[in-house]
This record gives structure tokens, sequence and C-alpha cells, in this order.
């Protein structure tokens, strides 16, 4: 873990499509609750993964939103690299750009998706502040 764990969030998978047989290319849609930082949060999340050339690793995108304590609300844009395990789970490495309706606008969030099941995730969260703003 690169700095203290902020948020545990566990999810499941909602929806799955094929978006290109070259390649392939899955989008993947999962819905998931836990905590950030001591307050109740729901999160809904998008992702686009694709093998890439080296075998077992996927490249992966992604968009989504999160809803915490009564009103909050904020979004984030994802990149990471999964790997496959000998049991066919994915194991996540990757980093979140945040962006909210407080004076803290952007913020980048080292996490660890850990793919326990395949139709659960377990995800722990790590900050590391960009830019000029509050925290």
């Amino acid at each position: 873990m690169l700095g203290e764990q902020i948020a545990e969030v566990k999810g499941k998978i909602t929806g799955q499509r094929v978006l290109d047989i070259e390649g392939p290319s899955i989008e993947t849609s999962l819905s998931a609750s836990g905590s950030l930082k001591g307050v109740q949060m729901k999160e809904t999340i998008t992702f686009v993964g694709k093998p890439t050339n080296t075998c077992g690793i996927i490249h992966g995108k992604g968009k989504a939103v999160i809803m915490a304590g009564e009103s909050e609300l904020a979004t984030y844009t994802g990149e990471g690299i999964g790997r496959v395990d000998p049991l066919g789970s994915i194991n996540w490495r990757g980093s979140y750009f945040f962006s909210t309706s407080s004076k803290v606008n952007w913020h980048l969030l080292i996490i660890r998706l850990e793919s326990l099941r395949p139709l659960s995730i377990l995800r722990g969260i790590s900050p590391r502040n960009f830019g000029s703003g509050n925290n």
C-alpha cells in the first residue's frame, strides 16, 4: 500500500457486454458500497477491459459516480492494469482522478482491487493529492 488506507468498498458486477470481438474488449458495470474516511458511500462504475500483448494482463479504463453522506457527490476517471491469477480472478492496480463539487477539485488515488470471486470485489484506496486545494 502506498499510503494509509482511507476506504474499503465491496460490490458486485451488475452487467457485462462485449464491445468488440477483435481484441476483445469487454465493458463491465458494477455497484459497490462501503466507507470512505468513515462516511458511508455508494458507487456506480463502468469500465472497459482489453487484453494486452502480454499473456494474462488486461488494461482497463473507466468512469464512476460516488454518492456519500447526505449530499456529497464525486466523479472520477480511472485507469489500471489487471493480472489474471491461476483461479481466473483479476487483481487490479491503478489510479483514479477525482472531481468533486467542493473546493477539493482533483485528487489522485492509488487503488488496489482484488476480484475475490467472479461477481464480487474488494478495494482498498490510498490517497495522493495533486495540485492545490483542501483535503
